[in-house]
């Protein structure tokens, strides 16, 4: 269950920016960039390690399909929280949920964010979380977030894949 992501935000989440576009499967591009690149269908690119946690193997096989579409060879690898904290990942995927307030994201992106997995670091992103933190103004913060969400996603420093959907069932 789950509809494709465009932001890191879900849309529940307060900060959500309804403007942003995310990014589409566009295999035909991709595999134009590799040729640009140097690595015409995919020959000579190194393998990648698709490094993701237990119940995201499913979302790892996808990737690594969509990847061997363009001639990436990928593998997947369960080892993503203790490899990413250790600031050793380059490929990753797992599922992040850090409340219903934008402001709890900045531990994802800020410099030295406990879990900036990316090692991201970027003094305009710092500061609009900062700025954000101190303000009780709603619109005011909501800008800020969508400014700071513009840039994680012009820099692409996570991709979204989807908002999932949990579904609970119970006889009582």
């Amino acid at each position: 269950y789950g509809e494709v992501a465009t932001t890191m935000l879900s849309p529940t989440t307060f900060g959500h920016n309804e403007s942003l576009e995310g990014f589409d499967y566009q295999p035909e591009e991709a595999a134009e960039l590799l040729a640009q690149a140097g690595y015409p269908d995919g020959a000579g690119f190194p393998p990648v390690v698709i490094e993701t946690i237990d119940g995201f193997g499913r979302i790892a096989e996808v990737v690594q399909a969509n990847l061997l579409s363009i001639g990436i060879q990928a593998e997947e690898q369960n080892a993503y929280t203790t490899r990413a904290l250790q600031g050793s990942v380059n490929f990753g995927i797992m599922g992040v949920g850090l409340g219903g307030d934008a402001s709890s994201w900045g531990v994802m992106f800020q410099t030295g964010g406990a879990f900036n997995f990316a090692q991201y670091e970027n003094a305009t992103l710092d500061a609009l979380f900062d700025e954000a933190a101190v303000l009780s103004d709603s619109a005011a913060r909501k800008a800020l977030y969508d400014e700071a969400f513009q840039l994680i996603e012009d820099e692409a420093v996570w991709v979204p894949l989807l908002y999932t959907t949990i579904a609970h069932v119970s006889n009582r």
